[in-house]
């Protein structure tokens, strides 16, 4: 078995649980554990604990483009524990949509890997696809992944249109402003009739570039009933 130095490699000590379970011995080296709330880690190359920020890095969650105030260290935590590694949930449920139609394309392969079968995938061209217009409304259920998700990414521009701009539009409200700020480097937004007015930001410490968006283009309501028009009640793989 090989010896690391802890003082020069980076380990990731839960120092919160019994000395009985957590198994610091058997730890790897640039590893991390379960966040839990109120869970405390020990950095032993750092001489440090992990702090709150860090926590919802391990999480996958931006940190720097959350609306965060005057949350405390445990308060973080917490919210890391009580969170979900968006991350690692997108890959395994993509993984779980894709993992049929790799199945059918492995046995009609000649292939004894599956790394042969993926390899053709990726270089094989794209054949275009036989199914009419119709198909695009994805009504009832569907096992054309392919195109649905083509459908989607349609939508991206207008998701990002119509997706939260300000901590005014909670429980399906929309801004009255047609005014929005953004900062360039930490993407915090807001709208205009906010600043210094409703809750008061202040915006004079960031790189603000303010866009127009219309009550039209941000109105969450269409967005919404394009995507439900596109999603089929049924998604069988």
């Amino acid at each position: 078995a090989e010896c690391h130095d802890s003082n020069f490699a980076s380990f990731f000590w839960n120092i919160s649980q019994n000395v009985s379970k957590e198994k610091h011995r058997g730890a790897v080296s640039g590893v991390a554990g379960c966040i839990s709330p109120g869970g405390e880690f020990f950095l032993p190359h750092t001489g440090r604990p992990l702090l709150g920020c860090e926590k919802l890095l391990l999480q996958g969650i931006p940190y720097f483009r959350l609306l965060l105030g005057n949350e405390t260290e445990v308060q973080l935590g917490d919210m890391a524990g009580n969170a979900m590694s968006l991350s690692v949930v997108n890959a395994t449920m993509m993984a779980a949509m894709m993992c049929k139609q790799l199945r059918r394309d492995h046995i009609a392969s000649a292939n004894t890997d599956i790394m042969g079968t993926l390899k053709d995938i990726n270089t094989t061209k794209k054949k275009p696809s036989l199914k009419s217009d119709s198909v695009a409304k994805f009504e009832g259920e569907t096992t054309d992944t392919e195109t649905l998700f083509a459908e989607l990414s349609k939508l991206s521009n207008e998701a990002a249109e119509s997706s939260i701009k300000c901590t005014c539009e909670t429980s399906g409200k929309t801004s009255s402003s047609e005014n929005f700020l953004r900062c360039r480097n930490c993407s915090m937004s807001c709208c205009r009739d906010c600043v210094h007015t409703k809750q008061g930001y202040q915006v004079s410490s960031h790189d603000i570039n303010e866009h127009i968006l219309t009550n039209e283009v941000h109105a969450h309501e269409k967005f919404e009933t394009k995507l439900r028009s596109i999603m089929p009640a049924n998604l069988i793989l």
